[in-house]
């Protein structure tokens, strides 16, 4: 981030031929900086989701605990899986939020406009069997490639019928809005302290603020990877062996709500409906 922030200070005050280049520079500095923090994250990620397995699948603590497993997953062939997921992970959460959105908007309307929500539903879904984060745990502690990781690890969640129950999980927007609250903490106080030291500058405050708010927020989520990693286990662990008693009854019990509420829910339709019709 020293680095980063180094060179984005430089194309900022670069001059002359330069500045015609500018925003290119500034557009590759911050898909540089993205790819490599979320690298970092899922680095982070896998090396917790290797210790966690074998404690809740095994019942056993890794010889040399977290700095085995950080040394491992760094030297391993597991890295070059990270790198590929780093990339593939957020443009699939990108078009599932995507998708989920224009549903949501849409709420049921089939005009030529949306006619493209059945298209993208298609596409998050095929998606999502083939590059998810929950791969993430087999690539560390099986040691498979992240595609095939993906795959089997959301078979497993079809089998188990849990798969609509670890896509409403909100570790990960728990996550995400914690680090959207950092980020916006560190851009009120460097944009603050930018306008406080040069107030002839105001041009350069919301540059400040919007870096800050970057770095601030790629941060939190390299440091809170750990307990979306945690839960990513556990619902893995399920998938796997449902009979491990270390796993307690907190996904059956989960399951059993699900299934009332999706029985509870025609019949609330029906009585929607009458009263449309009494009206």
């Amino acid at each position: 981030m020293a680095f980063w922030t180094v060179a984005i200070s430089c194309i900022a005050a670069a001059e002359g031929h330069f500045m015609n280049y500018q925003l290119a520079y500034v557009a590759a500095l911050l898909v540089s900086m993205a790819w490599t923090m979320q690298v970092l994250r899922y680095f982070v990620y896998v090396t917790v989701a290797k210790l966690a397995h074998a404690q809740l699948i095994y019942g056993v603590r890794m010889p040399g605990g977290a700095v085995e497993a950080l040394c491992g997953t760094m030297t391993g062939p597991a890295f070059g899986d990270i790198c590929m997921g780093a990339m593939a992970v957020p443009v699939n959460s990108a078009v599932r939020g995507f998708a989920r959105a224009m549903k949501t908007a849409t709420a049921g309307n089939d005009e030529f406009i949306f006619s493209g929500r059945g298209c993208c539903l298609s596409i998050s879904e095929k998606m999502l069997g083939r590059a998810n984060r929950w791969g993430f745990v087999h690539v560390g502690a099986r040691g498979k490639a992240f595609c095939v990781a993906s795959r089997d690890v959301w078979s497993l969640f079809i089998l188990r019928g849990i798969a609509k129950l670890v896509d409403s999980d909100l570790t990960g927007s728990f996550c995400f809005l914690s680090s959207v609250a950092t980020g916006a903490l560190a851009s009120l106080v460097s944009g603050s302290w930018a306008l406080a030291m040069d107030k002839e500058q105001k041009e350069l405050v919301l540059p400040v603020a919007i870096y800050s708010f970057l770095i601030g927020y790629y941060m939190c989520r390299m440091m809170i990877a750990w307990p979306q990693a945690c839960v990513a286990v556990y619902h893995v662990a399920y998938a796997e062996n449902p009979q491990n008693p270390q796993l307690g009854t907190l996904i059956p019990d989960h399951l059993r709500e699900l299934q009332a509420l999706a029985a509870d829910q025609p019949s609330r339709d029906v009585g929607s409906s009458d009263q449309i019709d009494d009206l």
